[in-house]
């Protein structure tokens, strides 16, 4: 139905603010960047360069936003309002439980009547909150612990990590946290406030210079990043100059080979990066048992990016036939009509959240996986967190295609949230469509603002897991402490699971330790005897103690650091896949 009331647009501002406290308020505005972006990728030139084993290697990959795919729709306005509206009832304890409770029920209806959805779409939505209850029922029936359905493609869980299991953690991290405070690795740029335990951008793998296992070779850039490079030179680019590649030409960030049995146990059968595997044999044994308690969440991201399910629409927008100029109802210049308006506030599609069917999963494989292990710490002279930027996981040498963070440590802080956003497809609709395009999805009406859209925020809280695709942008909203005169922290194990299909991608099997105190911290023998190298052929670990005697200083690993930093930062700054595309209106 085409709206014809100027004042819908004021209703329709009006709920974009969510002024309802009940419902949790979303930021459904989009930040600017100074200079324009708008710079045409030669994948077409890219793809003929590319081999036709490696055409059939990537087609193979899970979604990825790198590579300029989901390609997301707009989400429209109803649609985004039963999501955030399901997300938050979900997030009640035992909401199943409460929504069988008929005051509450009418409780709820009357919230979604506050926000324009009623008849159909209410129906839809208990009907969808009793799908998503058979779905958590039939997962935790199977695994014997709960994993819920957050936002699409995002999963968490509150009870994944056991107590005795978490105190473990914990117990093995002391050695690496009580550290004379010269010793601390504090995050540069973070005012003493993040503490990197283990973090994959100290010794990274640098092109050129760190060394092959199995040829003696200093490691050379990748074919397929070559051949990229080679493909950049096609493209146009702005006056600017900016460059939005997608791939490291210098560094990769290294993870481990985690090795995962039929039955979701996990072995780790190659050195973590930056993490002892003697001084830290007991830890090396707690991340197993936590990553194999993940392997279920990361088979369903994977399951959900497999069946492509982020291009569900519960709601479908259609845009109404506009008027053409030369129509006596084209507008004179700087006035506002009706068909400024003219778009379907939305029609119910009927699409709801399937169930999982495993269509792809880790168990019986070894996948590649880089750890990291960050504190953030508060104190009353510093009691607030700023929150971080927004930001995909890692670039194209690494693929990252899944995050699970386990939060493992929050005390005396307020609440946490992480904020997801979608990089919409460049829709082709012209000019004089944008402002009801924008309107219709919730989206920012600056001109020349980027084609982003909010797609949820999850709470971070305490023992929490969750698991997420690396198909959004993701940014750690800010918070502080509670009490002002205590301190308070988060912390957090993260493990960001690589394409399983990319034998491309180097790991600590084909890479010795590059951290020049390894070898003086434990004898030969003893690294020897540690699962890591414990199954190395012989020819292959003398080679190890081999390179481990010229190992990159911790001066040159921390001036890499801040190369690699640097450029990260700049591709987060300039690229179009992280700030999005233009409308120009």
């Amino acid at each position: 139905m085409i709206l014809t009331k100027i004042t819908s647009s004021v209703t329709l501002c009006t709920l974009f603010k969510h002024t309802n406290p009940k419902i949790p308020r979303y930021p459904f505005t989009s930040t600017t960047i100074n200079k324009p972006d708008r710079i045409r990728y030669s994948s077409f030139a890219r793809q003929k360069k590319l081999t036709k084993e490696q055409r059939i290697k990537e087609s193979k990959y899970f979604p990825h936003l790198l590579d300029n795919d989901p390609n997301f729709s707009p989400i429209g306005f109803r649609e985004l309002q039963l999501r955030l509206f399901s997300a938050s009832i979900r997030e009640k304890p035992q909401w199943w439980e409460k929504m069988k409770v008929e005051h509450v029920r009418a409780h709820w209806t009357k919230e979604l009547e506050e926000q324009e959805l009623n008849g159909d779409f209410i129906e839809f939505f208990f009907k969808e909150l009793e799908r998503y209850r058979e779905i958590e029922q039939g997962i935790e029936e199977e695994l014997g612990f709960a994993i819920n359905a957050h936002i699409d493609g995002v999963w968490r869980s509150n009870e994944l990590v056991s107590e005795s299991l978490k105190k473990e953690l914990i117990e093995g991290l002391r050695t690496i946290e009580d550290v004379p405070e010269d010793k601390k690795d504090w995050h540069a740029g973070s005012g003493n406030q993040v503490l990197n335990l283990v973090h994959p951008s100290l010794y990274p793998l640098v092109y050129n210079k760190t060394k092959s296992l199995e040829t003696g070779l200093p490691i050379p850039l990748p074919g397929v990043v070559q051949t990229w490079v080679e493909a950049e030179e096609d493209k146009w680019v702005d006056l600017y100059g900016e460059n939005p590649n997608i791939w490291s030409t210098q560094f990769q960030w290294l993870p481990s080979d985690f090795q995962v049995s039929d039955d979701g146990k996990t072995k780790i059968k190659s050195y973590i990066n930056n993490l002892h595997p003697v001084t830290h044999r007991n830890l090396y044994s707690t991340i197993e048992k936590i990553f194999s308690r993940f392997v279920p969440m990361f088979n369903l991201v994977l399951d959900d990016l497999r069946r492509k399910t982020h291009h569900m629409r519960r709601v479908k927008i259609d845009l109404l036939q506009r008027p053409q100029k030369n129509e006596d109802r084209w507008p004179a210049t700087g006035t506002l009509v009706d068909w400024d308006f003219g778009w379907d506030m939305g029609k119910l599609a009927g699409e709801m959240f399937s169930p999982p069917q495993f269509s792809a999963n880790i168990n019986g494989k070894t996948v590649k996986v880089i750890t990291k292990l960050t504190n953030i710490h508060l104190t009353p002279l510093d009691p607030k967190y700023p929150g971080g930027t927004w930001h995909v996981e890692g670039m194209n040498n690494e693929r990252i295609i899944a995050t699970g963070i386990y939060y493992y440590d929050c005390k005396n802080i307020t609440d946490s949230v992480l904020s997801f956003r979608a990089l919409l497809e460049d829709s082709g609709y012209e000019d004089y469509d944008a402002h009801s395009y924008r309107k219709i999805c919730g989206i920012d009406t600056e001109t020349d603002s980027p084609i982003l859209q909010n797609v949820g925020e999850i709470l971070t809280t305490q023992d929490r897991c969750i698991a997420f695709p690396n198909i959004y942008h993701q940014v750690v909203n800010p918070f502080g402490i509670v009490d002002p005169y205590s301190h308070g922290h988060r912390k957090i194990l993260a493990f960001f699971l690589c394409e399983p299909n990319n034998d491309d991608i180097v790991s600590t099997s084909s890479v010795a330790p590059q951290q020049e105190h390894w070898l003086s911290e434990s004898s030969p023998e003893e690294l020897r005897k540690t699962g890591v190298f414990k199954e190395l052929p012989e020819e292959k670990f003398q080679r190890v103690i081999q390179h481990m005697k010229n190992p990159m200083s911790r001066v040159g690993a921390e001036e890499h650091r801040i190369k690699l930093m640097d450029e990260r930062s700049m591709f987060t700054r300039r690229s179009r896949l992280i700030h999005g595309a233009r409308f120009n209106l």
